[in-house]
């Protein structure tokens, strides 16, 4: 009737909590009187297998457009570009990041194109970084 090798008696576990006595529901039971959905019945949408993860790519682009005062987040390369001429002069609101980066990335392009066509017109073309700096000072 002893423990084996000096071990505490079975009337408490390891953690200081009562073992249950026979006839108690385990700790872990439905205490709200709800039953289990057996096994392989259906879940409330239809499917016996739980919910069905989205596949990659399942999720289209948003159909409506962002309104002008809100940041556009995931915003493709050519609305950044659109975005950012519209907001020219409105300097209330914010920039989603993608939007601020896209434009950087045109905006570099662009200075690159215009100093390779200033360098190979021996300087006639340097009128057009000058239009295209006054341009984007101000934004």
């Amino acid at each position: 009737g002893q423990p084996a090798y000096g071990q505490p008696a079975p009337t408490a576990n390891s953690y200081g909590q009562a073992v249950p006595t026979y006839g108690q529901p385990a700790p872990d039971a439905n205490t709200y009187g709800q039953s289990a959905p057996a096994y392989g019945t259906p879940a409330p949408d239809g499917n016996p297998y739980g919910p069905v993860p989205p596949s990659y790519g399942q999720y289209a682009a948003p159909t409506a457009t962002v309104p002008l005062d809100k940041p556009y987040y995931g915003c493709s390369f050519q609305e950044a570009f659109l975005r950012f001429w519209k907001k020219y002069v409105v300097l209330r609101g914010r920039a989603s990041r993608s939007e601020f980066w896209w434009w950087v990335l045109a905006a570099f392009g662009i200075n690159i194109v215009l100093d390779i066509l200033n360098t190979a017109t021996d300087e006639k073309l340097g009128f057009l970084a000058t239009i295209w700096g006054l341009a984007t000072l101000i934004p």
